[in-house]
């Protein structure tokens, strides 16, 4: 958008964004929220490494009051590199250590991020998104994702 109207095009998104969150949108992914809730109350930790940029993240997090569920949160302004580059998910191995941990993706570049850092990654494709047969596994909805876990012993 270039460096003069930089500024007019982040608070145009980040207003966009906030009206689709006031109106109810269901935002990311289709029943996200629903399934969040239900990983916590099943004592899952849950991290956050979004290629994003931090002010949007923040933006989102605040309104969905998701800003709670996740710790820690890594962001595109925290790496100098965006996925496909697995330099995000290095970089949250070494804060989550020792901690059995699966990445969940909606894009090929994700996928190719998680891959590149060792990580099993599940993918739930989104808008426009083919299933990436590389990932470990594939599921129609996030809502799937607490039985999935359930169901394979190393996440259980």
């Amino acid at each position: 958008v270039g460096a003069d109207h930089a500024a007019w095009f982040q608070q145009f998104s980040t207003q966009d964004v906030l009206d689709q969150i006031r109106s109810g949108a269901d935002f990311v992914l289709p029943g996200v929220d629903k399934t969040l809730q239900t990983l916590d109350r099943m004592g899952y930790r849950l991290a956050l490494a979004t290629s994003s940029a931090k002010h949007y993240v923040d933006v989102v997090l605040a309104a969905t009051g998701w800003v709670k569920r996740f710790d820690p949160i890594l962001t595109g302004s925290d790496v100098t590199a965006h996925k496909p580059d697995p330099e995000i998910y290095h970089v949250m191995k070494t804060k989550l250590p020792e901690t059995p941990a699966i990445v969940v993706e909606d894009t090929h570049v994700g996928v190719a991020a998680a891959e590149g850092a060792g990580l099993p990654v599940v993918m739930i494709p989104g808008i426009g998104q083919a299933p990436d047969h590389k990932a470990t596994a594939i599921l129609a909805a996030i809502t799937d994702l607490p039985d999935w876990l359930q169901s394979h012993p190393a996440f259980a």
